[in-house]
C-alpha cells in the first residue's frame, strides 16, 4: 500500500470531493480522475475526458490481507456412484479475498487444492475432476464437486466418507461492525473516508513527494508524470498525454525490478518520487 505522501510546497489548500462508488484502491499520493458526475475515481476508463483532478490524501482500501497456506478443512462427502457434490464447507476465516485464482473465486492457487477421503481407515488422495468454488466470500464457505475416481480405491455408491480438503487462500481482516460502525482497522488504517465519504484532494500547483508510483518505469528529472489506471503515477506516456499531471523533480533512489515487484505485490517502492503537480 502507498503510505508516504507529503505536500512539500503546496500553493493552495486541498479540497474534498465525493468518491465514486466501488473504489477500493484509494491511497495517499495516488492520482485521481474526475468522472462525469464530479466524483473522484482511480479507474481510467471512468474518467470524464480522462481528466486528472489531483492527488489523493486519504485512504479507502482493504490492505489488512492475510494468506492462509495449506489449511486442512474436515468435512464429510456422500457419493452417488463415483461422484459427489458437497456444499456448506466452512473455512477457518471469513471475508475471503477476491484475488484472482481458482475460477476467480478467491482461492489463490488451484494446484494447492487437494482432497482426501478416508477409505478403510486410510486417507486416500482423490484424483480426476475436482472443482472447488467459493459460494460465500463474506462467510468463507466453499463447495466441492468430484466427478472422477480415487487413487487405489473407489468409493461405494451411496456411502458417506470422512473428507479432508487442503487449500490455500487469502482473506481480508478489515470488517464493519453492526449499524455501519467501523472497526479500528477501518478508522485508522484502511479507510480514512469512513465518516465523511469524501476524499481530500490536492489539485493546485506545488511540490509533492510520494511512493505511489509505478516502479516498472524509469524516472529522471524533467520527465512528464502521468496518472495510469489504478491511480499510480508513471513516466510512461501510455495514452497520448491523457492523464498528464506534472513533472519529475527528483527521481526515486531505487527502482525495484519487475521480479522484486512480484514479491512485493507491486505496491510501490519505499523510495520517494518528487514531482511538481501542474494540472
Amino acid at each position: 500500500m502507498a503510505k508516504k505522501f507529503s505536500p512539500v510546497q503546496a500553493i493552495g489548500r486541498p479540497t474534498s470531493l465525493a468518491i465514486e462508488s466501488g473504489i477500493a484502491d484509494l491511497e495517499r499520493g495516488k492520482g485521481l480522475f474526475l468522472n462525469a458526475t464530479g466524483q473522484v475515481t482511480t479507474v481510467y476508463a471512468n474518467a470524464s475526458a480522462y481528466t486528472v483532478v489531483g492527488l489523493a490524501d486519504d485512504i479507502q482500501t482493504n490492505p489488512e490481507r492475510y494468506n492462509v497456506v495449506n489449511e486442512e478443512v474436515l468435512t464429510s462427502m456422500k457419493f452417488s456412484g463415483a461422484a459427489t457434490t458437497t456444499t456448506g464447507i466452512t473455512l477457518a476465516h471469513a471475508n475471503v479475498d477476491s484475488t484472482p485464482g481458482l475460477a476467480g473465486s478467491g482461492i489463490l492457487l488451484a494446484a494447492t487444492v487437494t482432497t482426501y477421503l478416508k477409505i478403510a481407515g486410510v486417507w486416500t488422495l482423490c484424483t480426476g475432476t475436482i472443482v472447488t468454488t467459493v459460494t460465500s466470500k463474506v462467510n468463507g464457505v466453499i463447495s466441492q464437486a468430484i466427478t472422477a475416481g480415487v487413487v487405489n480405491a473407489a468409493p461405494v455408491d451411496d456411502a458417506t466418507y470422512d473428507a479432508k480438503i487442503i487449500l490455500s487462500y487469502s482473506y481480508d481482516a478489515t470488517t464493519s461492525l453492526p449499524l455501519g460502525a467501523q472497526t479500528e482497522l477501518d478508522m485508522f488504517g484502511s479507510n480514512t473516508t469512513a465518516a465523511s465519504k469524501l476524499c481530500t484532494v490536492y489539485f493546485e500547483p506545488g511540490l509533492y513527494v510520494c511512493d505511489s508510483y509505478d516502479p516498472y518505469v524509469v524516472y529522471t528529472p524533467g520527465l512528464d508524470v502521468y496518472v495510469k489506471d489504478g491511480g499510480w503515477l508513471t513516466s510512461a506516456n501510455l495514452n497520448s498525454s491523457n492523464g498528464k499531471c506534472g513533472k519529475v523533480i527528483k527521481a526515486p533512489a531505487t527502482n525495484y525490478s519487475a521480479e522484486q515487484q512480484v514479491v512485493n505485490n507491486h505496491l510501490g517502492s519505499p523510495e520517494l518520487l518528487t514531482l511538481w503537480l501542474n494540472i
